[in-house]
Parts: structure tokens; C-alpha cells; sequence
């Protein structure tokens, strides 16, 4: 991932706000990821993806001055279809908790998967329906069982080393620390490794008038690039570019200003 995980991670708690059809549509941050929706491009047949509400919508409107005509506005984070459902059932499991965890405190640390059993023993405590130790641990499919998922989800914890019999660093005091650790050393990018980009835009116009409809689309699909070893990340393109354009724009209107 070319973003920092704690950031992307916090970004999934935030509430949002937007306007569908005229109707004004809170979604709480506990939600969020139970909001998200398919999405299919006809232009990128290959991408299967969903999208999820992203923050406060509506500022868009006032910035636009489309407020009062615009009957929706709405802006979207865009993942793989099943990001979602993943992050969901960290949070389940209870990874995005950034409180310190009494078992972190102690100077004898624990490996990743005690610690994922003491989290999922929080969950099945309650739930009579699961006798883990004449199951004799917790496997995928168990997991799936108690979290109400399906063991793609629960494949997440094995992938990210959740399941190693590894001590988790000094530098971890809660869950959230412990799954950031965990994806920073998993899904970190490798050296010939792109990332990717991809933006998409959509305004539907219609007139007063009975003229047609019109729909505009644009959309930017940005990769990383890798030249003599070394690479740039397409997150850092287009986030650079724009930045160092504004910055020109700015200089050079002081300069004329001040001829």
C-alpha cells in the first residue's frame, strides 16, 4: 500500500455525509463500511470495485455553487470489491480499537496469535454457541462462524501474520498498533512492485428546458512507474503534480502582480 495504514485505517471511522436525490444521507462512522456498494466502469471492464461514502459531500455544493440545484452530490472512496467486508471484520475483531490493551503493557510480550485469541475470546464469551477449547482453537472457518462471515474474510488474519507464533514489538500498546505494524511489514510495496490510481467523475445535467440529458464522465487511471530500479508511486504523482502546479500558478501571479 503507498499509503501510511494508520491514516487509511482512521479514514474508515469517519462519518459521512452526502445528498441523494434531494435527500440528505448521514452515515455514522461504526457504519461506514457496511455502506459500501458495487461498481462496475464499462471503460475498465477488468476493475471490480465498490465505493463508499468519503467524509462531508456536501462542502462541494457551497464550492461549486450547486447547493440548491444539485439533487445529489456525492463524493466516494474507491476500493477492490471486498475491501470492505475485510475491514469490517477487523473491526469486528476488534483491531481498530486505539486504546492501550492491558496484555501490550506487560513487559513479556505476547505473539500475534495470542493476541488475536484474547481479542476473539472478548467476542465469543458472549456467544454460548461456541465451545473453543473442544474445538480446539480458532481456525478460519471457526472465525467465520463468530464474526458471521465467510472464511475470504477471515483468510485477512492468516495473510497479515495474525496467526504467527511471533512476539509483537515493544513499539505496539493497542490493536490499532498491532494491525498497522502488521500491514506496514505484509503490504508494503517492493521495489519493482506499481501502485495505482484511479479516479472517476461523474455530472448528469438537466435542463429546464426538456433538452436531453447529458451525462460527463471523465476518468484517471494513473500507475506507478519504475525506471533503473527505483520507482515513483502514482500516489505520489498525483498528489505531487497538482501541488507543485498550484505552487507555480501562485509564484508566478505574485510576480505579476508585483510588476
Amino acid at each position: 500500500m503507498s499509503w501510511n495504514p494508520a491514516g487509511a485505517l482512521r479514514s474508515g471511522k469517519n462519518p459521512a455525509v452526502y445528498k441523494f436525490l434531494g435527500e440528505t444521507i448521514h452515515v455514522d462512522g461504526h457504519n461506514l463500511y457496511e455502506s459500501a456498494k458495487r461498481l462496475r466502469l464499462p471503460e475498465l471492464p477488468a476493475f471490480a470495485l465498490e465505493h463508499l461514502p468519503n467524509q462531508n459531500s456536501l462542502i462541494y455544493g457551497d464550492l461549486y455553487g450547486i447547493s440548491k440545484e444539485a439533487s445529489t452530490i456525492y463524493r466516494a472512496t474507491l476500493r477492490y470489491e471486498g475491501f470492505s467486508e475485510i475491514m469490517a471484520t477487523l473491526t469486528k475483531i476488534g483491531f481498530f480499537d486505539a486504546a492501550n490493551h492491558p496484555l501490550l503493557e506487560d513487559t513479556n510480550r505476547p505473539t500475534h496469535k495470542g493476541f488475536l485469541d484474547e481479542l476473539l475470546n472478548n467476542i465469543s464469551t458472549t456467544n454460548t454457541d461456541f465451545d473453543i477449547e473442544a474445538s480446539g482453537g480458532y481456525d478460519d472457518e471457526l472465525i467465520a462462524r463468530l464474526l458471521k462471515t465467510d472464511k475470504t474474510q477471515s483468510c485477512t488474519s492468516r495473510f497479515l501474520g495474525l496467526y504467527e507464533e511471533t512476539q509483537i514489538p515493544t513499539g505496539c500498546s493497542s490493536p490499532f498498533d498491532v494491525i498497522c505494524q502488521r500491514m506496514e511489514q505484509r503490504m508494503a510495496y517492493g521495489h519493482n512492485e506499481q501502485d495505482m490510481v484511479l479516479l472517476h467523475h461523474e455530472v448528469q445535467v438537466e435542463y429546464p428546458d426538456g433538452q436531453p440529458t447529458e451525462k460527463h464522465q471523465a476518468t484517471l487511471l494513473e500507475f506507478g512507474k519504475v525506471e533503473n530500479g527505483r520507482s515513483t508511486t502514482a500516489m505520489a504523482l498525483t498528489v505531487g503534480i497538482p501541488a507543485a502546479i498550484g505552487a507555480l500558478v501562485a509564484n508566478l501571479t505574485t510576480i505579476l502582480l508585483e510588476q
